[in-house]
């Protein structure tokens, strides 16, 4: 079978598209291989190759605290990416809560307790972008809300990354 010489050009041309699509899929793939924790995504704030952490507490009428744990053996620094607060009680409050141990200094935000009878709760949802890092290796970061008080409930959650 002989190809034509007028059609050469196209020939050419598709093969020079099928070339760049493979080069771009393969690029894609090598910058995130399944499986992989952690990806550098749109939308995805956590790094290739490090690990995600996260942990969530409720409690009642004192203040509770979510830590995000150091890293063992201890090379990495844990990051926090963002925390989530909500509470309710007999009667409305307002207090602080804390993100501790972060580099720069303690992160102070107002929470409001909402009273159960009156209006539903305040919930306290904050993103960093970039994520927080800790003061160092073998750093644990610390989310600490305030007390609701009498008849209250009150959660929190952080979550965050180490890298």
């Amino acid at each position: 079978m002989m190809i034509r010489k007028e059609r050469l050009p196209l020939i050419f041309a598709v093969l020079l598209m099928l070339l760049a699509c493979w080069m771009l899929l393969a690029h894609a793939y090598a910058q995130n291989p399944a499986g992989q924790f952690g990806t550098q995504r749109a939308g995805n704030p956590i790094p290739l190759g490090s690990t995600p952490v996260s942990n969530s507490t409720t409690g009642t009428t004192t203040a509770i605290a979510a830590t995000l744990p150091a890293d063992t053996p201890g090379y990495r620094i844990t990051y926090i990416c963002g925390f989530f607060v909500s509470s309710i009680a007999t009667a409305a409050t307002a207090g602080n809560i804390a993100v501790t141990n972060i580099l720069g200094g303690t992160l102070n935000f107002e929470e409001y307790t909402a009273a159960v009878a009156t209006i539903p709760a305040v919930p306290v949802n904050v993103q960093f972008t970039p994520c927080l890092p800790a003061t160092g290796p073998q750093t644990t970061i610390v989310v600490t809300t305030a007390a609701p008080g009498s008849g209250g409930v009150v959660t929190v959650a952080a979550w965050g990354y180490q890298y």
